[in-house]
């Protein structure tokens, strides 16, 4: 509702100029132009803690992923040093902990126990990465099919997709492009600690 409170226009103006102020800090920050799409009916006061939360993300060091594990106290020995029990026992100690840490995993059921720590350890571990702060609502989610290779657009056409993804896909390029579906061998994704968030971090 509109009021002409001296008052609160003030502290509308200040609020505005507080916001083009982290947008110019962010700017700085990551050494470009901060782009944003802004929600309907999104208020100031929102707008505000978002560009708070955008300058504290770019202020973050980068870390390996490996290093925030065993900085929380989780040790990562190499697939080699692990049997195949203590292998299995290890790697949800490292989910559960990569949880704790705001970090999520998907589309893991293609893979056995062995080949996804395996991935995890000698790939997607050991890459950098600016986890967002605790309080900002994002999380980090890491997507094992996620990069974008042709590997990893097969393999979700194969295990996850829809049959109306297939559909659209087969549209859209040509039929041999799409392997036939079949059940993903292992059943994990399931069972893995999900985000209560419905924002993931923009920086995977």
């Amino acid at each position: 509702m509109a009021t002409d409170d001296p008052h609160d226009e003030e502290q509308e103006g200040w609020r505005e100029a507080r916001i083009e102020q982290l947008k110019q800090q962010a700017a700085e920050l990551s050494g470009e132009e901060m782009i944003s799409i802004e929600a309907e009916n999104c208020s100031p006061e929102i707008e505000e803690e978002f560009w708070e939360h955008v300058v504290a993300f770019a202020q973050t060091k980068r870390l390996p992923l490996l290093e925030v594990l065993v900085k929380a106290g989780i040790s990562v020995p190499s697939p080699g040093e692990l049997d195949d029990g203590q292998l299995s026992a290890k790697l949800w100690e490292v989910i559960d902990g990569l949880f704790l840490q705001g970090i999520y995993l998907e589309h893991t059921d293609h893979l056995s126990d062995r080949e996804l720590y395996v991935e995890l350890w000698s790939e997607t571990l050991r890459e950098e990465a600016v986890l967002p702060p605790g309080e900002s609502g994002f999380s980090y989610h890491l997507d094992l099919i996620g990069s974008g290779s042709a590997a990893d657009t097969l393999s979700y056409l194969k295990y996850y997709a829809s049959e109306s993804e297939r559909e659209e896909w087969a549209a859209e390029s040509s039929e041999e492009d799409v392997p036939e579906h079949e059940q993903p061998r292992y059943d994990r994704d399931r069972h893995l600690p999900r985000s209560s968030s419905s924002e993931a971090s923009p920086l995977m």
